[in-house]
């Protein structure tokens, strides 16, 4: 924890990030928090490696974490909430992971160019929220891995948007699989209201996203098509619907 000379957390009583505020945690520094946190427009937080694997993490909140605008930055670091994180506004971005449960209302960025954003809990999608895929090759690429459920946070509202950017150092070939979210479980009719952009691909090609197993639970997987498919998403298993899908592309 960070201390003063009398060995009292210097922090104890922050619950606020006003604008133009910053507080940066780096280099195994670690902060718990008794109480709620709440990020303003213009505040900044910034985690630079905050935390290590295996050790407590760099920020603990006893409560929710609620980021109404300004910046945060993971850089291979851990949140710890009580209750949720709340993403409503502002930018996050890079690597690492969020204890507890998050609440996606904004603009998830993971990694500053590639990386990963690890929930450790259930993940709700806002109906103004979005995630960005960059998407470098088959193996070098952004991902989001859910340990818990994931759904939309009031489906009837919607359940955000998944935005990819394929990068120019990846060129699409059919029969392509590229799994851009791990989830313990999911709500299908959530994933079905999710909105895509960027799924068109140069020569014709097309991403068409697909729920396919993976170790511990599902993963939404980009399958790259020689033209849009018109089906559902959950319209049969997913596995035997991806080993189909191949081999109805490869004849």
């Amino acid at each position: 924890s960070i201390v003063d000379e009398n060995g009292v957390n210097a922090f104890e009583g922050l619950n606020r990030i006003e604008t133009g505020g910053t507080l940066t945690l780096a280099n195994g520094h670690q902060l718990t928090l008794s109480d709620q946190l709440v990020i303003e427009p213009g505040g900044a937080l910034n985690i630079i490696n905050g935390s290590a694997r295996g050790t407590a993490a760099a920020l603990a909140v006893t409560g929710d974490l609620t980021q109404d605008g300004g910046t945060v930055r993971f850089d291979n670091s851990t949140i710890e909430v009580s209750g949720s994180y709340f993403f409503n506004a502002g930018t996050l971005s890079g690597s690492g992971t969020v204890i507890g449960q998050f609440v996606n209302a904004a603009a998830l960025t993971p990694g500053e160019r590639i990386g990963a954003f690890n929930v450790q809990g259930d993940f709700l999608m806002g109906a103004s929220g979005s995630m960005e895929f960059d998407i470098a090759g088959l193996v070098d690429h952004d991902l989001v891995a859910v340990s818990g459920s994931l759904a939309a946070a009031d489906l009837g509202a919607g359940a955000g948007e998944i935005v990819v950017n394929r990068l120019p150092s990846y060129f699409p070939r059919v029969g392509d699989a590229i799994t851009i979210m791990t989830f313990g479980s999911y709500d299908a009719a959530s994933l079905d209201a999710v909105t895509y952009s960027g799924l068109g691909l140069p020569n014709g090609k097309f991403f068409e996203p697909m729920i396919t197993a993976a170790p511990g639970g599902s993963a939404l997987t980009l399958v790259v098509v020689p033209a849009p498919q018109v089906s559902s998403l959950f319209a049969v298993a997913a596995g035997l619907a991806a080993a189909r899908r191949r081999r109805t592309i490869g004849s």
